[in-house]
């Protein structure tokens, strides 16, 4: 499998990682004794998104055609899973 599927999926999660911590920074400053579970809540979505940039350097790295498709099926697998959460996370801090 070519790693492009499995590089736009992580890029796909990168970019909403950006929207998600924006919502979550306005509902800190909305919800000020949440701050402290938002501040924890932002940092382990700073650390997923550093992941997944990685990623997809590494995708973008022709040295990297050589993994087995299920590899590239499960990074697959795991950033829909990735994209599913984050938009739940959205939804209710949108509320």
């Amino acid at each position: 499998m070519e790693p492009l599927p499995a590089a736009a999926s992580v890029l796909g999660v990168v970019a909403f990682i950006g929207t998600v911590t924006a919502a979550a920074s306005s509902f800190m400053r909305d919800f000020r004794s949440a701050r402290k579970e938002i501040v924890a809540v932002k940092k382990e979505i700073s650390s997923l998104r550093a992941l997944m940039e990685i990623l997809a350097d590494d995708f973008n790295d022709p040295a990297n055609t050589e993994l087995p498709e299920s590899v590239f099926l499960r990074i697959v697998d795991i950033t829909t899973d990735y994209r599913r959460v984050l938009h739940e996370m959205d939804d209710c801090i949108r509320i």
